[in-house]
């Protein structure tokens, strides 16, 4: 049995589009970070904002490629994603590793073979990622604020560069990240097409979806890939936090008691009722967990992928989207194959057994799932190709998405943009354009991007946007480790 009783639960409550080419809302000036959390993170509401971070310690938007070539430590190694033969680049594009330098000195001269996403960074005991950023960054780390101001108290999960070469566009494919992002546009300018997680399930993902939580964070089928609403894996803080909210509902429900016998506002009483039916769910999903461990949810992976179709007849050419370079742009990169796992206590002994079948701890689960041609797609991915589909295509092989609202918006150099969690998105990206350029082939200025990936919230307060302090202490993990890294490569 897995969590929530195999029955997919939409129970997103943010902002959706009312029509589908609705225009993201732009902001002409930076708001203060209460408003910025207030109407936009809280609501799960996308926005562009016409100016970019700020902070005295932002200095990104001295890059350029001649700049970057200039500074120490560029010889840094770093994954690059190759284009061989067209189509490759995207879920199919292969990576090697090359000099920093080396890479731009490609750039600067006009290829667009390479390029730069979200680099691998190592876990910890726990199957967290151990540093909230590596190469070409760690050598970089004296440009950019390690938390903008802009963000408040929201925590950092990833903070990544994003770099290329596509004078005629080049797209992402669609998908939806598992974090809130802030997005700077650096060099060049990005087209966003835009569906809210309250559409999920027209998106034919190739994972199966089990939950979109309140906030839009959505969870697939697999217990190791069942969390909070925060993101926090529940395998993680199952037994704590059972205990936690079980002592929560026997004091809501004293109070609510109480409030009926002094007769109480109702409203105040409707509220608590509200909360204890939040604490209730809460337990619910532990308890399911609980039981999941009992049924040993530990296929090996060849049995998983046995298991899995590789999409509807017919499907199998369109399923790694545009031809274009971006790898996952905007997608976190989270390594796949993170195994088999249980979600509540995992006793020491079990613990060694997932180990031994290869097995992790590790979150947001994007275990590949195979599709034709021996290529993979995680569980977040669309397989409709927005970029080549045109809609009686999509009408008919893909019709519920007919029912998806898309909103649009176009973020040029110097602006920002912030998408909450889960929100499905397709990327396309182009090249700073040249004076003088005779076509879009001669724009060689490339596109550079800049991003930080927050931990969704689960509160509502501005002081206090998690119930714990989970991601607090693992940003201070995190941040020790980055901070040792940078300090190392001066």
């Amino acid at each position: 049995m897995h969590c929530f009783d195999n029955c997919m639960k939409n129970e997103y409550n943010g902002f959706r589009p009312t029509h589908s080419g609705q225009k993201v809302p732009i902001l002409d000036t930076l708001p203060s970070p209460v408003k910025f959390f207030r109407d936009y993170v809280l609501t799960r509401t996308p926005v562009v904002i016409n100016a970019t971070l700020p902070d005295k310690e932002w200095r990104g938007s001295t890059w350029t490629v001649d700049a970057l070539a200039k500074k120490d430590g560029m010889d840094a190694e770093v994954e690059v994603e190759q284009r061989t033969i067209p189509g490759t680049f995207g879920l199919s594009a292969p990576k090697i590793r090359m000099p920093f330098a080396k890479f731009l000195a490609k750039v600067g001269q006009g290829s667009t073979e390479y390029y730069i996403t979200t680099q691998e960074i190592a876990e910890d005991e726990e199957g967290l990622p151990s540093a909230l950023y590596s190469s070409p960054l760690t050598e970089l780390r004296q440009d950019f604020p390690l938390v903008p101001h802009l963000l408040g108290n929201l925590i950092p999960s990833n903070i990544n560069v994003w770099m290329g070469n596509s004078p005629e566009g080049s797209c992402s494919g669609l998908h939806h990240d598992f974090h809130d992002n802030l997005y700077i546009v650096v060099r060049g300018r990005k087209v966003f097409d835009l569906y809210s997680p309250g559409d999920a399930e027209h998106m034919y993902l190739h994972g199966e979806l089990a939950r979109v939580h309140p906030n839009g964070l959505i969870n697939y089928e697999g217990t190791q890939n069942v969390t909070r609403e925060d993101g926090v894996p529940y395998a993680l803080v199952a037994d704590k936090m059972k205990e936690s909210v079980e002592h929560g509902i026997l004091e809501l429900e004293k109070k609510i008691h109480e409030a009926k016998g002094k007769g109480e506002n109702e409203e105040n009483i409707a509220a608590m009722e509200e909360e204890l039916e939040k604490l209730e769910s809460h337990l619910d999903a532990y308890l399911d967990c609980d039981m999941s461990i009992g049924e040993g949810d530990l296929a090996s992976e060849d049995e998983e992928e046995d298991d899995e179709p590789g999409g509807e007849e017919g499907e199998d050419d369109e399923e790694d989207g545009c031809d274009g370079e971006e790898d996952d742009e905007g997608s976190d990169g989270t390594t796949s194959d993170t195994g088999k796992i249980g979600v509540a206590i995992i006793p020491e002994e079990r613990k060694r057994k997932l180990e031994d079948e290869g097995g992790s701890l590790s979150f947001p689960s994007t275990k590949k799932r195979k599709v034709a041609g021996e290529q993979s797609a995680p569980d977040h991915f669309s397989k409709i190709d927005l970029k080549n589909l045109k809609g009686s295509d999509i009408e008919r092989k893909f019709p519920s998405f007919l029912n998806a609202k898309r909103m649009v918006c176009q973020v040029q150099e110097g602006q920002m943009l912030f998408l909450p969690a889960s929100w499905f998105h397709n990327v396309t990206s182009y090249n700073r354009e040249v004076e003088g350029a005779k076509d879009a082939k001669d724009n060689h200025q490339c596109h550079i991007a800049f991003n930080y990936w927050t931990h969704p919230p689960s509160g509502v307060k501005f002081e206090k946007p998690y119930v714990d302090d989970f991601w607090q202490q693992r940003f201070q993990k995190c941040q020790s480790a980055s901070s040792s890294s940078s300090s190392n490569s001066d």
